[in-house]
């Protein structure tokens, strides 16, 4: 059984799955991409970077069917015991959760018999989820280097918090757009909108990727051994530092710095799993940080990304992102993406 859903006041989804991870061969999913200056010599490998695609399956046989793809990354980050940070989206492809993604973190250590991980979010059909992932190691073929890893994954969403909640939900979001057009004319890149009676903030704004240049804001900073040859260049670590505007004009106000990383990590397709930071440097949120995480698949219209965090005024934070590429200059190598952000936090709002 891989889904099972149960209602208790709110949606608990279960989910039953098996990761392969096939680490040589000409049918790998996992690369090495970065090393320290210590990891051939450390016993835990401290400072290896992998990126993985790799396939998740119904049951623990490799050709059984598959249900999603395992993308993320892995860093051996204890110089004592064999335990990575782990950076995972589970990109769902059939069953009826299909397109949507589940985002986990933590810190997972092998040795052990049972770990668990950290539900941080989700897109589509698991928008704003929190929950916890428990993993184990079914089997492993060391003459293959091939593994796989059992995973059972819980879920929540509060109802008032499923991506397709009733038309009251649409409604209030109208009639408070109305009421807060005053304020949004002053600074029209953020808005305070009452949603389910939670405060909720709507950021809308532009990010400039300068990708080469002496302006340049985005670097390669680490690459697979099949990067320069793999049609999405899986395995290409990318660290960015962008301006965000109000408006599309790279000259307009600067209301943000976009920072962080994406790794390319699908086979198949372009898409990138984000780490991404929004520091607000204008307006009442002047300090504040906006954390999304999460799947980012290029070649879709829209991306929807889950908003995990943030500091500041944006403590406790809860929400999600939609992006959309604006404009892309192949000759210079520039591209503007704007994005739409719903940040809910604990606060009320009467």
């Amino acid at each position: 059984m891989v889904f099972e859903d149960v209602l208790v006041g709110f949606e608990l989804s279960e989910s039953d799955m098996f990761d392969c991870s096939q680490v040589q061969g000409p049918n790998a999913t996992l690369f090495n991409v970065a090393n320290s200056s210590l990891t051939n010599t450390s016993p835990t490998r401290f400072g290896r970077v992998n990126v993985f695609d790799d396939k998740v399956t119904v049951a623990p046989d490799l050709w059984s069917k598959e249900v999603a793809r395992g993308q993320g990354t892995t860093t051996s980050m204890d110089l004592n015991v064999q335990a990575y940070s782990m950076n995972l989206n589970f990109f769902l492809t059939s069953g009826p959760y299909k397109g949507s993604t589940v985002t986990i973190n933590g810190r997972n250590q092998f040795a052990d018999a049972r770990m668990e991980l950290s539900v941080v979010g989700g897109a589509e059909a698991f928008r704003n989820a929190r929950g916890y992932a428990i993993t184990s190691s079914y089997s492993y073929e060391e003459v293959n280097n091939y593994s796989v890893l059992e995973y059972t994954v819980y879920k929540t969403l509060k109802k008032e918090n499923m991506k397709n909640p009733t038309h009251n939900f649409l409604l209030t979001i109208v009639s408070l757009l109305i009421t807060t057009t005053a304020a949004a004319a002053e600074t029209p890149w953020f808005e305070n909108l009452c949603i389910s009676n939670k405060n909720t903030t709507k950021l809308h704004f532009y990010v400039h990727d300068v990708r080469s240049g002496p302006n340049a804001t985005l670097y390669n900073v680490a690459n697979s051994s099949i990067t320069g040859t793999s049609p999405t260049g899986f395995g290409r670590i990318n660290v960015f530092d962008d301006r965000v505007t109000a408006e599309p004009d790279i000259a307009s106000e600067e209301v943000a710095r976009a920072q962080g990383t994406t790794t390319s990590v699908d086979l198949q397709v372009s898409a990138a799993s984000m780490n991404l930071n929004f520091f607000l440097k204008a307006g009442k949120f002047n300090g504040s940080t906006v954390t999304v995480v999460g799947r980012n698949q290029f070649s879709d219209a829209e991306r929807e990304l889950p908003v995990v965090g943030g500091n500041g005024a944006f403590r406790y934070a809860r929400g999600y992102a939609i992006t959309r590429s604006y404009s892309n200059d192949a000759a210079t190598n520039y591209g503007v993406l704007e994005y739409t952000i719903y940040v809910r936090t604990s606060r009320k709002c009467f």
